[in-house]
């Protein structure tokens, strides 16, 4: 359920005609969003530094996480966190060069605080993945529509025929074509056929999901 890319070994990444050194680092990029509603799903739990102990995100050896909030909730909050702080070593000078350095940040950086506290950044996890469940369960239901896959979490892949697609779209739903080589040969969509990815989040109501299932059914 994550998109994330790794750097890992010691040496320096060219930034802005600039270095910056990783020293013996495992980096991970990824969206928060993806992160805890993929561990959700499974069962699993979380815990972010400094407001609760390290816990699972510590245990893969991971040194550096670019926390990103703003799939979650947050408005252009994202995080780097350094969990050896010798790895932080020229960050600051980095992200000013590269021109990350907003100002009057701290004002962005103040939504963590109730992002994490009390657990409310799993809370809007949780609740992207009820309505992806709601979702899923819609079309499972449906006559002409079925999914590609099972959903692990809040990440729906169906196939549609062309026509549901445009009168869906017609409608007023946002969502896009997937590339259909994702899925075996036996499994990708027929003639007049679309796979299509849709994605719940924190934000979505009960409301759209089920005025999206009378479209499918209509």
């Amino acid at each position: 359920m994550t998109d994330y890319s790794n750097l890992s070994g010691s040496g320096v990444v060219e930034v802005a005609g600039g270095t910056f050194s990783f020293i013996g680092a495992n980096w991970i990029n990824s969206s928060t969003v993806n992160i805890v509603s993929g561990s959700l799903s499974l069962g699993g739990s979380f815990n972010i530094y400094p407001y609760l102990p390290l816990g699972g995100i510590t245990n893969g050896g991971l040194d550096v996480l670019s926390f990103g909030g703003s799939k979650n909730g947050c408005v252009a909050a994202e995080a780097v966190v350094f969990f050896d702080p010798a790895h932080a070593r020229d960050f600051a000078f980095a992200r000013q060069r590269i021109g990350h350095g907003f100002s009057k940040a701290w004002f962005i950086a103040a939504q963590f605080h109730a992002y994490l506290d009390g657990g409310h950044w799993l809370d809007l996890a949780r609740h992207a993945n009820g309505m992806g469940a709601r979702l899923a369960e819609a079309i499972r239901r449906s006559n002409s529509v079925r999914l590609a896959a099972e959903p692990a979490a809040n990440e729906i892949f169906a196939i549609l025929p062309a026509a549901t697609e445009a009168r869906l779209k017609a409608a007023g739903a946002t969502f896009n074509r997937w590339n259909v080589e994702a899925l075996p040969e036996a499994e990708r969509p027929g003639a007049g056929e679309v796979l299509v990815r849709l994605v719940t989040s924190f934000q979505t109501k009960a409301g759209e999901i089920d005025a999206f299932a009378a479209h499918l059914a209509a």
